[in-house]
């Protein structure tokens, strides 16, 4: 991902924006591969959610192949780039 700035200019992300994406990403994105449950349906990571909250698990696993589908170029194909390049940081917006 390249992010053109005049000299002059200093890069700040919106990472308020950036946590609006990671929730919408944690409680839409659909996997049509599961078995549908009585209570979030096919929605991934809120089934994921539910089990932490159940403590039958203690960590979600965020797969980056998710993300990529999700962000497909109709909603926002860099967001995959952004994570790649600061991981820690969308780490900590996932949390």
């Amino acid at each position: 991902m390249q992010i053109q700035l005049a000299t002059n200019q200093l890069y700040l992300p919106d990472y308020d924006g950036e946590k609006a994406r990671c929730l919408d990403f944690i409680t839409t994105f659909q996997d049509p591969k599961l078995k549908s449950d009585s209570i979030h349906g096919k929605l991934k990571y809120m089934i994921e959610l539910q089990r932490v909250a159940n403590r039958e698990s203690t960590v979600i696993n965020i797969e980056l192949d998710d993300i990529k589908e999700f962000f497909s170029a109709a909603r926002d194909a860099s967001f995959v780039d952004r994570t790649l390049l600061n991981t820690a940081r969308y780490v900590d917006l996932f949390s």
